[in-house]
């Protein structure tokens, strides 16, 4: 299974979930049609309630964090202008910022950059870089900051339902476990296993928990880790039939009840 089968189900759900308000509207057997749209009109204004605030706070931190990395932002060192250039990405889309902590992230909706901070620069050699910059290139190009977010909104909008959750926390596993394909095709499986692991040991690798969900940060994941020490093996998704099934059941009752009646 790719990101895009899950984003494609995310979206799937979505569509749904108000098709079903719409239907839930229109129809009802012994229901007052006044009560009942009434009824749908609340649900719908608290689930887009609840989108508008979870998107608000993500871009205010996201925009904190952007504000905050490029206010310290230094010259593309050396060692970096070698990589992008092997790669080719543009050094136009690649910032290189004065921070304390070891950390790389890919940010940005439309047009997204991958940022690194001074200190990773110092600490990794020239294939963990390749492996590092490989990684966020692919979340760049796949637009994965953008996917997040959305992502992230449609489980906000349409909390109670259990298969929006095991979406979200898979779609979480396989854009990082995909971008790890790309870097592994780049340097190479013990270069993005070194990177991964000073990343793990940093003293200041707090700062990849606190990125905005519509970040995407190269940090160590048990699901990465697992699937990097044996390739052959797809890690196991929270994926439930079940869970589904009871999201779906309203929809199918729906329109077994229009059928029938």
């Amino acid at each position: 299974m790719r990101t895009e089968h899950i984003f494609g189900g995310v979206i799937a759900l979505f569509f749904l979930a108000f098709a079903c308000l719409w239907m839930l509207a229109g129809y009802c057997p012994g229901c007052g049609p006044h009560w009942l749209q009434a009824l749908v009109l609340v649900i719908s204004a608290c689930s887009v309630l609840a989108g508008l605030s979870a998107l608000s706070c993500t871009l205010w931190r996201t925009q904190r964090l952007w504000d905050q990395c490029r206010g310290k932002v230094v010259a593309h060192p050396p060692l970096l202008r070698q990589v992008c250039q092997r790669l080719g990405i543009p050094l136009q889309q690649v910032i290189c910022t004065d921070q304390p902590a070891l950390f790389s992230f890919c940010i940005g909706l439309l047009q997204p950059q991958i940022v690194v901070s001074s200190a990773l620069l110092d600490r990794v050699s020239n294939r963990e870089l390749t492996a590092i910059l490989a990684h966020e290139n692919y979340h760049q190009r796949q637009r994965d900051p953008l996917r997040l977010l959305v992502v992230i909104l449609a489980r906000v909008m349409l909390y109670p339902l259990p298969a929006i959750h095991d979406f979200h926390r898979s779609f979480q596993a396989l854009i990082e476990i995909e971008a790890d394909e790309m870097a592994v095709a780049r340097s190479g499986r013990p270069a993005l296993a070194a990177a991964l692991c000073k990343l793990s040991a940093c003293a200041g690798s707090e700062f990849a928990a606190n990125l905005p969900t519509a970040v995407a940060s190269f940090s160590a994941q048990a699901s990465r880790l697992d699937y990097l020490l044996d390739p052959h093996e797809m890690p196991t998704l929270p994926l439930s039939a079940k869970r589904l099934a009871l999201s779906l059941a309203p929809f199918l009752l729906l329109c077994a009840t229009a059928l029938f009646t």
